[in-house]
């Protein structure tokens, strides 16, 4: 009887083993005629399937692109590459993390916070009063953009205006009562003065 659940088992999982490799087969089949998820899975199964992975993000999808950011972890721009990427695909968890906060690329950082990528918009601005850049610092707020923009077209009362929102963040503001104020006298008398 025991030899007869000896080769019941054996048939099993051999059954089992031979289900498996037509699994894999089929994978490849399909990663090869570019189907994302199917070099995705594979770059899963595999140990080392770096290179499924890597075709995987090369057809834009993000979830191969975010795993490839999490093997290259301590390769630091290799990871950011790969978060730029799956950013890119729709991930929109990845933004943020495939930025410099030294080095920031103010352009893209602005383009993902129009697009409403999760948490970029806060992340700009902080990148921004950080580095004193009150130009990207005004495009987390479309009402900021208009001012800025009005003022910069020399408009002292949308430099004022701009000011007065801005009133907490010293840095921006009291250049933009300055320039209110050398734009039009009268805002002189409201322009802050440190005591």
């Amino acid at each position: 009887m025991r030899y007869i659940i000896f080769f019941i088992n054996k048939f099993l999982l051999a059954d089992d083993i031979l289900a498996k490799n037509q699994e894999l087969q089929n994978l490849k089949i399909a990663c090869k005629n570019n189907d994302v998820k199917a070099c995705y899975e594979l770059g899963l199964k595999y140990f080392d399937g770096k290179m499924y992975l890597e075709k995987s993000c090369e057809l834009a999808y993000a979830k191969a692109c975010n795993k490839l950011a999490d093997i290259y972890i301590l390769d630091i721009n290799k990871s950011r590459f790969y978060n730029k990427l799956s950013c890119e695909y729709g991930n929109d968890f990845d933004c943020v993390a495939s930025f410099d906060d030294e080095a920031i690329d103010y352009e893209r950082l602005a383009r993902y916070c129009k697009d409403a990528k999760k948490y970029t918009c806060d992340y700009l601005k902080k990148q921004s009063i950080k580095h004193k850049n009150l130009k990207y610092f005004v495009k987390t707020n479309e009402k900021y953009e208009k001012l800025y923009n009005l003022c910069l077209d020399d408009n002292s009362k949308a430099c004022f205006t701009l000011a007065l929102n801005i009133d907490d963040l010293k840095i921006f503001a009291d250049d933009l009562y300055k320039k209110a104020c050398l734009l039009e006298e009268n805002f002189c008398i409201f322009k802050k003065v440190e005591k």
